[in-house]
């Protein structure tokens, strides 16, 4: 960017603060201004702006903005000399903003605290800023502005440019050596003569920092009334939020520290809010506050609690009655208490008496909590689907219950919900008080055995007496799938669940039972399986007559759950089992294949809808009908199958491998490959020369995809199937690097990108010796040298796993593989160590996994050529184009990243490489240049 003038920033600001309505305009403005701030004469032009009386207070603001990001990112541009000038103008510009703009003061508060973190010959900011801004009034809430900013900037802004080791000691002077006189001077103010609510709140948000950010010890608080002054604060409205804060912040410092003497102070203070919190149940604002203090108590004093509950008993009584709160936003903030005191009572079953009766009016609470509204027809969509949401958090503390009370009683409770409700006149029987206690038994089912025989009897005996409604139905039939195990254990009930769901596919207009009742049928087939052998005869029909009227996701549910059941038939009848479900299907595949691609594009679509349709249920029976034993001379059924589908799977492919019906059969192939288990080494060259000609045809990714699965089962760089997979690998190599030769790179697909290097990665390590000394080796490192200038953050994180592995092959036990890893990164190595910086700098991703897979691959090259990769790297900086870069910073830098790349733990060279490209970035490029490299790089 050329040197800029006011007139130009004024010009860019009233168009940014002050649009016409042109969007581009505005993101005009906004790029030239973000790019303005970056450069050296934004110092000058901030300050003449911001002394302004003649300009608005946007462009006074935007000044105050500037010189936080200059002193945050760019204080490098200033000697010592110039950072105490800086230093002192800015304290001389806060009094004329002590009655606002607050914008203005925060931000020139920002800066000071980052100028006064970055410098260490500033000696004493917290003292030097006391004495100045103290004694006047008018400029004590500036000063209290700095003292809440300071810590929070010194602990919490990982922004700034500063090494670990030197920020700790940087704090330790600036922040722990004044943390008593900062309390002291609080607690001065607080009871001063005359002071302004406001200049209270200002001295509670100080102490909430300090406390938070500036590593006060609790010790310190002892002496002092301050503990008081904060539970006093409770009592008034102006100050009760900023008094929640400081004293949720002082129970947690006490009890990381475990100082007894805070919290025996604490504690009696806690007992009154008791009463409080009954006589504010009007008011949620003040409930909440109530409920996080006495939550950060139960979190913080847990292990006092579990193992003196009679003396600490008053924090547990406290969070019952938060969690019986209307408000649900606030009942969860309770949430994590009841989930620690459980956990904690698993190593302390001798205590669990104690807290039986609490967890029995939790149980009660939240199926209280669980149930719908009475109208929902004023609740709103959202509303529903955030209730939703929210029971299942409220399940996991069910689970907590169970842990405490024990599954029977648990269980009887809700069931006895249930029975109360039934006992009632059908005519007066709600479906919510019903529905809630169903969802409590599913929700707790995790923690609940399968040999539990006193409550679940009764549970499903009831089941057949429950009211007629779809929403009681919905939850019912998820009982039943929940408890499948239970069921697998107790057979008995096995008739009746069955046809208990069943029913629920009877009304298709009704998507949610629909639903359940599919999810339910695949959870009860799964876990019983060769319960319902014999029921094979009556579902077939069932499922023929549903299947066409389901959804997609609910097809393959009961789909699976029919697998399941054939996958339990014995292994002479398997086959047979298999094909009375999928004849029909290959039958009508058969048909379509047969027929070809149709000529008309609206009977194509049809054509290759019904086909993946039906490809959909095919692929489920492949995946789940799995023999685990096969007799002895035995052709495994599964295996059968697959070799009766091939010539439909072949006919569809060789008619329809360019339309989204290729994907469905790379799914029945890669299934087939995984379930069979190496049963399929006759299909083997067929299968793998179909795949490479439908990729040479398309090109589709998904045809990469299912060749993984044959790396996974079969490739070897000794047996003969790991041969030919090596050979099918390599050749589909070939076509994708012509296929990227005669794309633009911009238009490349990012699937097929992101899985072809993850092919060529997974076959790196199953055959490293056939992978490394392919002669088509070498296409491949050029081809992901190519793909390093990417921006799309999934694709570049695959490439880099690529290079990864290749070098990782250096450690190899094989001297083969060592030697020819060797000679690659002896001759590209380098080059490939320039990619990666050029990428670092200029247009890499910012997510920190890309800087992560970045460091170990650099390791790899160091470690076969220190010297070279160290001098290299050198030179690389030495000509990086930034002027504001010293000599002196380039080969610090240098230093670091040698020190780094000798160390074993690679985080430290990541860190190193995340901040100083960071650094540079912000200084030197600006929006969509991405493009500006050295030559050098």
């Amino acid at each position: 960017m050329a040197a800029a003038t006011v007139e130009q920033v004024l010009q860019a600001l009233h168009a940014f603060f002050f649009p016409d309505g042109d969007d581009a305009k505005l993101k005009e403005a906004s790029r030239w201004l973000e790019d303005f701030q970056k450069t050296s004469a934004a110092w000058t032009i901030a300050d003449q702006l911001i002394r302004s009386e003649t300009v608005g207070p946007e462009p006074r603001i935007f000044a105050a903005q500037t010189f936080r990001q200059k002193v945050m990112y760019d204080l490098i541009d200033l000697d010592a000399s110039s950072r105490m000038s800086l230093r002192d103008s800015l304290v001389n510009l806060l009094p004329q903003f002590s009655s606002g703009p607050k914008s203005i003061k925060t931000q020139l508060c920002l800066a000071l605290a980052d100028l006064a973190i970055q410098t260490s010959s500033w000696e004493d900011p917290v003292n030097q800023m006391i004495v100045l801004l103290g004694k006047d009034p008018k400029t004590v809430g500036i000063l209290l502005e700095f003292l809440r900013i300071l810590p929070e900037e010194t602990n919490g802004n990982q922004r700034i440019p500063i090494d670990k080791t030197d920020l700790e000691a940087r704090a330790d002077q600036i922040l722990r050596k004044n943390s008593q006189q900062v309390l002291q001077m609080i607690i001065t103010y607080l009871v001063a003569p005359g002071v302004t609510t406001e200049i209270q709140i200002d001295c509670f948000d100080v102490l909430w920092s300090w406390l938070r950010f500036g590593d006060i010890q609790v010790a310190l608080l002892a002496e002092t009334p301050i503990i008081n002054m904060c539970f006093d604060a409770l009592k008034s409205d102006d100050l009760f939020e900023v008094a929640v804060d400081c004293s949720t912040e002082i129970i947690r410092q006490a009890g990381q520290q475990k100082n007894a003497t805070i919290i025996n102070m604490i504690y009696p203070r806690l007992l009154p809010l008791q009463g409080f919190l009954r006589e504010s149940l009007d008011d949620g604002e003040i409930v909440r506050g109530i409920c996080r203090i006495f939550t950060e108590a139960g979190e913080s004093f847990v292990d006092l609690v579990l193992d003196n509950f009679e003396a600490f008993q008053g924090i547990v009584e406290g969070l019952l009655q938060c969690a019986n709160y209307d408000d649900l936003d606030i009942v969860k903030i309770t949430f994590n208490f009841w989930f620690m005191v459980a956990d904690g009572l698993e190593s302390r079953p001798e205590k669990a008496p104690l807290f039986l009766n609490v967890y029995r009016q939790l149980i009660d609470i939240i199926i209280k909590h669980l149930r719908y509204p009475e109208d929902m027809s004023s609740v709103t969509g959202e509303e529903k689907d955030q209730f939703r949401d929210f029971r299942h958090y409220m399940g996991d503390v069910l689970k907590d219950c169970v842990s405490v009370v024990g599954q029977e009683e648990a269980l009887g409770r809700a069931c006895l919900k249930i029975q109360e409700t039934l006992s009632t006149p059908a005519n007066l029987v709600k479906w919510q008080d019903v529905e809630a206690p169903l969802f409590s038994l599913r929700a707790m089912g995790r923690k609940i055995s399968n040999d539990e025989s006193r409550v679940l009897p009764q549970i499903m005996g009831l089941l057949q007496n429950l009211p007629d409604h779809p929403k009681i139905q919905y939850a019912a039939i998820l009982v039943i799938g929940r408890y499948a195990g239970w069921t697998r254990m107790h057979p008995e009930y096995i008739n009746y669940q069955i046809s208990f769901i069943s029913k629920g596919f009877e009304n298709p207009a009704d998507e949610d039972t629909t639903a359940a009742a599919a999810l339910a049928m695949k959870y009860l087939c799964e876990e019983c399986g060769p319960l319902l052998v014999n029921f094979l005869p009556q579902l077939h029909p069932f499922y023929v007559k549903v299947i066409d009227v389901l959804h997609r996701e609910d097809r393959r549910e009961l789909t699976e759950a029919i697998a399941y059941i054939v996958n339990s038939v014995p292994i002479e009848e398997m086959l047979k089992a298999l094909q009375a479900f999928c004849l029909p299907l290959a039958q009508q595949l058969h048909e379509i294949a047969i027929k070809g691609k149709p000529a008309d594009h609206q009977h194509e679509v049809d054509a290759v809808n019904k086909a993946i349709e039906i490809l959909d249920q095919v692929a489920i029976f492949i995946k789940c009908v799995r023999p685990k034993t096969i007799p002895t001379g035995t052709n495994p059924p599964n295996v059968q199958f697959i070799h009766d589908m091939w010539p439909i799977f072949e006919l569809l492919l060789s008619n329809f491998a360019d339309s989204t019906l290729g994907d469905a059969i790379a799914r029945c192939f890669r299934y087939s490959i995984e379930s069979c288990r190496g049963g399929l080494t006759s299909l083997l060259p067929q299968m793998l020369a179909k795949i490479n000609a439908a990729f040479e045809q398309t090109g589709r990714p998904c045809y990469l995809w299912s060749v993984l699965q044959f790396v996974k089962e079969y490739a070897s760089d000794t047996t003969d199937n790991g041969k030919l997979v090596f050979s099918a690998v390599e050749h589909m190599t070939g076509l994708m690097l012509r296929l990227i030769q005669s794309t633009k790179q911009q238009d490349m697909n990012p699937d097929a990108i992101q899985d072809f290097f993850i092919l060529i990665t997974r076959t790196l390590e199953r055959s490293p010796v056939l992978a490394t000394q392919s002669a088509i080796q070498p296409a491949i490192f050029q081809c992901g040298l190519s793909f390093l200038s990417m921006e799309e953050p999934d694709c570049l994180q695959k490439v880099l796993a690529y290079f990864y592995e290749l070098f990782k092959a250096s450690t190899s036990s094989s001297p083969i593989v060592v030697e020819r890893i060797q000679q690659i990164g002896r001759e590209q190595g380098l080059p490939l160590v320039g990619m990666l910086f050029e990428g670092l700098f200029f247009h890499f991703p910012r997510e920190r996994f890309i800087v992560a897979e970045i460091g170990p691959i650099l390791k790899f090259i160091y470690q076969m050529m220190p010297e070279q990769t160290v001098a290299f790297i050198s030179n690389l900086i030495g000509q990086l184009p930034d002027p504001q870069l010293s000599l002196q910073d380039r080969q610090a830098f240098v230093k670091k990243v040698e020190i780094a790349l000798g160390e074993r733990d690679p985080r430290k060279l990541s860190s190193v490489l995340n901040d100083f490209s960071a650094q540079y970035r912000r200084r030197n490029l600006v929006h969509n240049r991405a493009s500006q490299r050295t030559e050098s790089v």
